[in-house]
């Protein structure tokens, strides 16, 4: 976060690759690898609206909470809601 604002994410899957491709940016700042920020959802938002966010490249959304805070929504806890 920057100024009260996400600007950026980090995916286990992601840094792995990057990490295999090049070993050395194991020494990097976190922000060089960071992928773009997840989107940005409100509490009332469907399940229906999340799958169309979640994708290859945006494995998650944040759901923001009305007291300030943010609850993560990966692709596995909408696999589990739709089983």
């Amino acid at each position: 976060m920057k100024d009260g604002q996400f600007v950026g994410s980090i995916d286990d899957s992601h840094v792995y690759q990057l990490l295999v491709e090049n070993p050395s940016l194991k020494d990097a700042p976190i922000s060089s690898i960071m992928s773009p920020a997840f989107p940005v959802v409100q509490k009332n938002t469907t399940v229906e609206e999340i799958c169309k966010l979640i994708s290859k490249q945006v494995p998650a959304v944040l759901v923001e909470l009305e007291n300030g805070k943010f609850h993560i929504v990966s692709r596995y806890d909408v696999i589990s809601a739709m089983a």
